[in-house]
């Protein structure tokens, strides 16, 4: 028999999940979700006590999996025999448990790009809380892997692999059917950026006065 306590708290999630990737975490209130969901405030209150308690837990659901299997994929490669692992590999742990998920449920792609757009300092915080613990393994990893790139470049550059997923989620390219080309391309096209030399001089077009490096 089902706990109709768990019942409601699945419904709030359901619907808060829907509200927070249509309209944001500021413009979505409490009463919206409640109202979706059939229940009434004192529920959501009683469940999770706020909403950004509300937002955490929508999170949660979602991406305590896809951490937890980023992390396993993670020790593996460091437990291995390959030391450090290949920098394709480390992408593969760190991309493929997210593309999987965007692949099995379409419907999250606009909660994905809400997770890294949304200006909400609520957000911001709690992105640190629930994906800290991940950035700071798979930047470790990517240092030892790359031992020429100073901290800001491997920073910068796994931010852009990042947002190079956010965007492939939200605009539900993984959810088509070539989910195996879409991961083997972004993995190529990721790994060649990481790799990629940098503090090169400026590109200059053909016959335009060469600027030299300072």
């Amino acid at each position: 028999m089902l706990d109709p306590g768990q019942d409601t708290r699945d419904r709030l999630l359901d619907a808060a999940e829907r509200r927070f990737a249509a309209a944001g975490f500021a413009a979505t209130s409490l009463r919206a979700v409640t109202g979706e969901a059939g229940v009434n405030v004192a529920a959501a209150h009683y469940h999770f006590g706020s909403k950004r308690e509300l937002l955490r837990a929508v999170f949660a659901r979602r991406m305590a999996p896809v951490n937890a299997e980023r992390l396993e994929r993670l020790d593996a490669l460091e437990a291995g025999p390959g030391s450090p692992p290949h920098i394709e590999e480390l992408l593969d742990a760190m991309l493929t448990p997210a593309l999987t998920l965007a692949a099995r449920n379409p419907e999250i792609a606009e909660l994905g790009a809400l997770i890294h757009s949304e200006p909400a300092a609520e957000v911001r915080g709690l992105l640190e809380e629930i994906f800290g613990e991940v950035q700071r393994r798979f930047t470790t990893a990517f240092h030892r892997c790359l031992p020429t790139l100073d901290a800001t470049a491997i920073e910068l550059r796994l931010t852009f692999s990042i947002g190079a997923l956010a965007h492939s989620i939200a605009h539900r390219a993984v959810a088509e059917p070539e989910f195996a080309r879409v991961r083997s391309e972004l993995l190529a096209f990721l790994a060649a950026g990481m790799r990629a030399t940098a503090h090169l001089p400026p590109y200059s077009p053909p016959g335009a006065p060469r600027r030299e490096p300072t």
